[in-house]
């Protein structure tokens, strides 16, 4: 039994210490191919948690998509749709 707690407890310090690393790396000097975000924060009273928090590369997919217009005669389609009493 005190072997299995000593593990644990060993293991647990590992974790906790291994948490604790500063890691400095700011998002902007990733960005040397300009695909950083550099425009102004679109809602200025939320402020990031630290610094270059929401500024991250250009995210980009090599995934086929395909689009295809079905009707461009719907003026509001949302108004069909309605809310039920029990919010479902």
């Amino acid at each position: 039994m005190n072997f299995n707690k000593f593990y644990i407890s060993a293991f647990s310090l590992f974790l906790i210490l291994s948490s604790c690393k500063d890691n400095k790396l700011n998002a902007q000097k990733l960005g040397k191919d300009g695909s950083v975000e550099t425009k102004e924060p679109n809602s200025p009273e939320y402020k990031p948690a630290f610094a270059g928090q929401t500024r991250i590369k250009a995210v980009k997919t090599s995934t086929p998509y395909h689009v295809e217009v079905l009707s461009k005669d719907l003026g509001k389609p949302w108004e069909s749709l309605t809310c039920l009493t029990d919010g479902f």
